[in-house]
């Protein structure tokens, strides 16, 4: 869940309204520069704001993970060559479900997940999960076909989905530059920061921004009752990116198609 961003919806003080890039909100990550519109120059990188590098290992500069589960109804859907997903979110208090089906060569998969029967605060449900998988093969016949409604309890199949419950955080990490602004477009992009720094360190005796812990309104971490935890915003989602399928990298203002 990402709050905020270039062309989402935003809700600012129970207000919704769309915004650009540009209008302030309590999205998590790098807002826009207003300045870069006031002053009439297109400077896209001033305007990009958090799209600008979306998958960029700094949740202070994307807001990715920064949403909370609770505050957010959505649906996604991704239907290509072979594979249609789809994943809803109806109900604030609930947790997804998600439908996946696979049609290939070789066999068919249908998966439902369906963890809507708990909230945020429980891990001892367990979602109701269904898997058809069918294969083409006909040397195979129906012998390696599996359906958990009926194969599930001879191969012990054990369901874990839903079994998470999520906390909200209390703190997060921010840039406050001199002036005491939180996360500008300076402090908040690597290389700016590393700019400015240089070039004022000499000046005021100390870097001119400065990692920072402010009460966190963003983020939360994920805990799974088989004792793991995550948080979405340490995620380094760029290993998640296919460079050949993504030609469009990070820190462009314009785009040539091949």
């Amino acid at each position: 869940i990402k709050r905020g961003g270039t062309g989402s919806i935003d809700i600012v003080d129970g207000t919704l309204r769309r915004c650009l890039g540009v209008c302030d909100s309590h999205s998590g990550g790098a807002w826009a520069d207003r300045n870069a519109l006031i002053t009439g120059i297109l400077d896209l990188a001033a305007l990009g704001g958090n799209g600008l590098d979306p998958l960029a290992f700094d949740a202070a500069m994307t807001g990715n993970g920064s949403g909370y589960p609770e505050s957010v109804i959505m649906r996604t859907r991704l239907v290509d060559q072979g594979i249609r997903q789809d994943f809803i979110k109806s109900e604030l208090a609930s947790k997804p479900v998600i439908t996946q089906d696979l049609d290939t060569v070789d066999f068919t998969m249908h998966t439902r997940i369906d963890m809507g029967n708990s909230d945020y605060k429980t891990d001892t449900v367990s979602g109701v999960v269904d898997i058809v998988q069918t294969f083409h093969d006909p040397k195979l016949g129906t012998a390696a076909d599996f359906d958990s409604g009926r194969d599930a309890d001879p191969f012990g199949m054990k369901v874990t989905a839903g079994q998470y419950t999520f906390t909200a955080n209390t703190t997060e990490t921010a840039w406050r530059d001199y002036n005491g602004q939180l996360n500008t477009a300076d402090c908040v992009d690597p290389a700016k920061r590393q700019a400015i720094n240089d070039a004022m360190r000499p000046i005021i005796g100390t870097d001119w921004c400065q990692q920072t812990t402010i009460a966190s309104d963003t983020g939360g971490r994920y805990h799974y009752r088989q004792g793991k935890g995550v948080d979405p915003t340490k995620v380094d989602w760029k290993a998640f990116r296919d460079p050949l399928q993504n030609p469009f990298s990070a820190n462009k203002t314009s785009y040539t198609p091949p």
